[in-house]
């Protein structure tokens, strides 16, 4: 039987495939693209752009992950439900993943 630590990990990760599944989808519908014949070095057509979001949303899906994996450590060992947990710990996850994007924006 999985520990409570392991249990709210997977419901944080439950979350966060949620938030992804989206991204997923866009990134395999039909788009229109337009031609990139008299543009110059850089084009970016639609089906690229879908798919640069979503690699980019798996990056911070992924960086969110591990930051609630390290808050779910303590809220394991609260005698709250693992649901509850989990989801507190996905919330703080993606803030924290967003404060640090913020931050690596700000400062570039």
């Amino acid at each position: 039987m999985a520990s409570r630590y392991e249990r709210t990990v997977l419901v944080a990760a439950g979350w966060y495939a949620a938030a992804a599944v989206p991204f997923f989808i866009n990134s395999r519908l039909a788009h229109e693209d337009r031609s990139c014949d008299d543009t110059g070095n850089l084009c970016f057509t639609a089906q690229d752009r879908t798919a640069l979001l979503f690699a980019g949303s798996l990056l911070f899906l992924g960086a969110s992950l591990l930051a609630a994996a390290l808050v779910a450590l303590p809220l394991s060992r609260r005698p709250i439900s693992v649901f509850a947990a989990g989801t507190v710990s996905a919330l703080a996850g993606s803030m924290t993943a967003g404060a640090g994007l913020l931050l690596w924006i700000a400062a570039a």
